[in-house]
């Protein structure tokens, strides 16, 4: 699997983020909820800082959830043998999918960024 060096470098800042706050991100008094928020304002937002310049690809997006789901499964405290869908552990914590975030913004292989055009109804 070949990734792009900014996502691997980005995937290693989170994952070094992450470690500085384990601390409190796996800590059983406070709420999954708050974790969750914890997660989402200081780890993910290290994670995508400059994605809207990143090319939009596959092999990106599947780092980017594994790594993600690697760190929800910590916060949870779930291990391999509990088998719990990466959906219910993102409701645990009120996170939507990181491919969202990702994908919101994106690259059009020629170095111009573009943003996606929602429609509302």
């Amino acid at each position: 699997m070949w990734l792009d060096a900014a996502v691997e470098t980005r995937i290693q800042i989170g994952w070094n983020k992450f470690r500085q706050l384990v601390p409190l991100l796996t800590n059983m008094d406070v709420l999954l909820k708050m974790r969750g928020r914890l997660y989402s304002s200081c780890v993910r937002s290290n994670m995508l800082h400059g994605s809207e310049t990143w090319p939009v690809r596959n092999e990106n997006d599947v780092a980017l959830q594994w790594a993600e789901m690697r760190m929800v499964r910590w916060m949870c405290g779930v291990k391999g043998k509990n088998r719990l869908p990466s959906k219910k552990l993102r409701e645990r914590l009120r996170l939507d999918d990181i491919s969202r975030h990702y994908s919101k913004t994106g690259c059009d292989g020629m170095g111009m960024s573009y943003k996606k055009k929602t429609t509302i109804g």
